[in-house]
């Protein structure tokens, strides 16, 4: 039997991560309409829904 044990997810890692890559996928895909898309859509989901994916 395992020893390890479980940590609650830490949204802050998300968040972290998230900002790091904006300007990345800003940059490379900003001009697309995938890209514009995905931001209006995203841009509406709650914590909880982060939280859901």
């Amino acid at each position: 039997m395992s020893t390890e044990t479980l940590r609650a997810f830490d949204m802050g890692a998300t968040d972290r991560h998230k900002k790091q890559y904006d300007q990345e996928a800003r940059d490379k895909y900003g001009h697309s309409d995938a890209y514009r898309e995905s931001q209006r859509r995203t841009a509406q989901y709650s914590e909880e829904d982060w939280a859901c994916i």
